[in-house]
């Protein structure tokens, strides 16, 4: 399951650089926004095996992700629009990072 984790990690964070990188630079404002979804992927991915571990997510579980996802997204969101602008591409690595946080269906 970890080494899956490490995987889905290296793979998204690969796909997400490669849009930042797709104007041909990638700026100070993306790369700070790359950093925080990296630390957030490795936190989400941590409480999401925990939550498997016993191959059921209960209410409560379910629940925590949630949260957690909500306060994730938000903190990138923050990152993203700190000096008071969203560019196309910050937009993009948001819109990118979102859908890869799923918890699964039971």
């Amino acid at each position: 399951m970890v080494q899956d984790t490490n995987r889905f990690i290296v793979q998204t964070m690969m796909d997400l650089i490669e849009v930042a990188a797709n104007d041909g630079i990638i700026s100070q404002d993306e790369e700070t926004l790359l950093k925080e979804i990296n630390y957030s992927l490795d936190l989400f991915s941590k409480h999401l095996d925990n939550a498997l571990s016993d191959g059921v997510i209960t209410d409560d579980e379910r629940e925590e992700l949630l949260k957690l996802k909500e306060v994730l997204v938000n903190n990138a969101l923050s990152i993203a629009s700190d000096d008071h602008i969203i560019s196309d591409d910050e937009m993009q690595l948001l819109m990118g990072f979102l859908l890869k946080l799923k918890i699964p269906k039971q």
